[in-house]
């Protein structure tokens, strides 16, 4: 995925804190602020933006679904858009926020906060939500209440119960529509 050259420099310039809104960052800040973001780019002393737009360039080349921006991307976003980064005339970020549309709207995506004070970012024509993942954040209610139901059925289930209420669904919604439990009358061969 490619962004304009112009939508780059602005992005780089929210990061390097050339804009309104945004905390400036000399070289060393903005090596700090990319190791917040879980990444090993280190300034060099090259012109600051121009060497963020590159780093930000580097992070849009990453792999990602179609109508969405790149995991890593998306998480220096929301590390940007931080609450606790704010201002004193933009409190509650709104400033910074449209700030930041301006470039990906150009681009054809749009940042919202949700409700738990995250950014989020969605491709305009679809809707699509670009999403951070992190293998490493707690479950929410219903994965806790879903992962419980699962250890309760796995530790008092059969293997042929097993295998006509797990197995074979799995398999069909896979295609593969001719396979059918032989069943296990004589236990020998288990």
């Amino acid at each position: 995925m490619k962004f304009k050259k112009r939508n780059l420099r602005t992005l780089a310039e929210l990061v390097v804190g050339d804009a309104a809104y945004f905390p400036y960052r000399s070289s060393s800040h903005i090596t700090e602020f990319f190791e917040d973001c879980g990444l090993s780019f280190v300034h060099n002393g090259y012109t600051r933006w121009r060497w963020t737009a590159d780093r930000l360039s580097d992070l849009l080349a990453d792999p990602h679904p179609p109508y969405a921006l790149p995991d890593r991307l998306v998480n220096l976003l929301r590390v940007l858009m931080d609450k606790s980064e704010a201002q004193d005339e933009d409190e509650d970020r709104s400033l910074a926020l449209e700030a930041l549309n301006r470039p990906l709207k150009s681009e054809g995506f749009e940042a919202f906060y949700g409700d738990d004070d995250l950014l989020y970012i969605r491709h305009l024509g679809t809707r699509t939500l670009s999403t951070a993942c992190n293998p490493h954040r707690p479950f929410t209610p219903q994965e806790v209440e879903r992962r419980e139901l699962l250890s309760s059925f796995l530790s008092q289930c059969s293997e042929d119960t097993l295998i006509e209420e797990l197995l074979l669904p799995l398999f069909r919604q896979l295609g593969y529509h001719r396979v059918t439990p032989a069943g296990h009358k004589d236990k020998a061969l288990e």
